[in-house]
């Protein structure tokens, strides 16, 4: 028979780069802190205290504020 072929979507999201709070803070021009109080809605806790960022949100984020403008 014929061996299922993986769904590559789903394990997408799991091999994607978890950015931390400093990469953020970097790409959007914010002290850390700022990332904590207004990204930390979006952020995957990985561990007691310790949060990260999806790549994908990071980047929808910052296109949401280009049209803002």
């Amino acid at each position: 028979g014929t061996l299922p072929v993986p769904s590559t979507s789903a394990d997408a999201a799991e091999i994607e780069p978890l950015m931390t709070a400093a990469d953020v803070g970097h790409v959007l021009q914010l002290p850390r802190k700022r990332v904590y109080e207004v990204l930390g809605h979006l952020a995957i806790q990985i561990a007691p205290h310790t949060l990260r960022w999806r790549h994908a949100d990071i980047l929808a984020l910052i296109d949401e504020r280009r049209r803002d403008r």
